[in-house]
């Protein structure tokens, strides 16, 4: 019986076991992350990322495992996408603890630059664990129609920008007399325009004081605005890339 037993280890158990080491080693990621709130279960080969420049190899394995979790977790592109910004707008999709030889508890970590919130440092390197976390928190928000980045920084628990002081409402003119007016007509629409000038030009000076206060919050908005355009934009083409390798793979 117990030679029975021991065959049937080497026959079923031990190949079982070698091709998870084997999923393991090709993903480059763990594949039993319990931080992944299940995101993992299912994950094959197919982590394996497409090659596409200018990234590296490490980034490349970063966004697969993200938009693998994402996919299980919301089968949107969507989501997927946010994954792979947020990835690219912290970190470069870079692990920071990995290229820090000062990293303590506190210090930002993983792929998302979390702090100790979002688990322990070994936590925070898994890409995985951080990908499932990542997931978790993005269902939580209305991500399906809101505005990529206040959603992207409402999942990694970051600031939103200070809202800008809105510009002067300009007056509206007044409305012409009908067709055929009659005198009083004519001269109260000559009063109202003669207020509406005055008003026209109080407001030509209130908009230029403004935009001279606001002139470095603008700037500074616009090239925020540029910057997040820029990633989304990269984060679509990787997660175009990717679908298209796991398409031709038969994933």
């Amino acid at each position: 019986m117990k030679k029975l037993a021991a065959l049937a280890f080497v026959v079923l158990v031990l190949p079982l076991l070698a091709l998870v080491a084997l999923v393991a080693a090709v993903s480059g990621v763990a594949v039993n992350g319990a931080g992944a709130a299940g995101y993992d279960a299912g994950l094959t080969t197919c982590l394996s990322p497409p090659p596409s420049k200018p990234w590296s190899a490490s980034q490349l394995q970063a966004a697969a495992v993200l938009v693998a979790v994402e996919r299980k977790a919301a089968a949107s592109p969507r989501a997927e996408q946010f994954a792979v910004a947020a990835g690219i707008w912290r970190s470069n999709l870079i692990d920071l603890t990995l290229t820090s030889t000062a990293a303590t508890t506190s210090s930002p970590a993983g792929v998302f630059a979390e702090g100790p919130s979002w688990g322990s440092v070994p936590q925070r390197q898994d890409t995985l664990t951080q990908a499932g976390v990542f997931a978790t928190k993005l269902q939580a928000t209305s991500w399906q129609s809101g505005g990529p980045w206040p959603m992207v920084r409402t999942v990694l628990g970051l600031p939103q920008p200070p809202a800008a002081t809105p510009p002067p409402t300009p007056p509206a003119p007044p409305a012409p007399p009908p067709g055929d007016p009659t005198v009083q007509q004519l001269r109260a629409y000559e009063s109202e325009l003669v207020v509406y000038k005055a008003a026209l030009a109080s407001y030509k000076a209130a908009l230029a004081t403004w935009t001279a206060k606001n002139a470095g919050a603008l700037k500074a908005a616009k090239a925020r605005q540029a910057r997040e355009d820029q990633t989304w934009s990269e984060a679509g083409a990787l997660l175009a890339a990717t679908t298209a390798w796991w398409a031709k793979a038969g994933c």
